[in-house]
């Protein structure tokens, strides 16, 4: 929710945000104990059980998104049609 709430308002642009803010993380954090900790198997587990967790919450997310974008699109071109055709009657 950071990434898409910081993002610009092009669409294309918050879901990606959102993506990269959720996912930036885990990765840092199973490459130090990969390397400092490497016999911590029960942290590695954890690490990668939260980054299939994300994963699935990051997509449903995402596909939330874009249906709530595209209705919110559709209903701004009804909106600015029935303008227009106010203004030319």
């Amino acid at each position: 929710l950071i990434g898409y709430g910081l993002a610009s308002r092009h669409s294309s642009t918050r879901p990606t945000a959102a993506l990269v803010v959720a996912m930036r993380n885990p990765g840092l954090a199973l490459l130090l104990v990969s390397s400092y900790a490497p016999q911590l198997n029960d942290v590695k587990i954890g690490i990668i059980a939260y980054v299939l967790v994300t994963f699935f919450a990051s997509s449903s997310f995402v596909k939330l998104a874009k249906s709530l974008d595209r209705h919110y699109y559709q209903k701004l071109d009804e909106i600015q049609a029935c303008q227009t055709e106010s203004q030319t009657s």
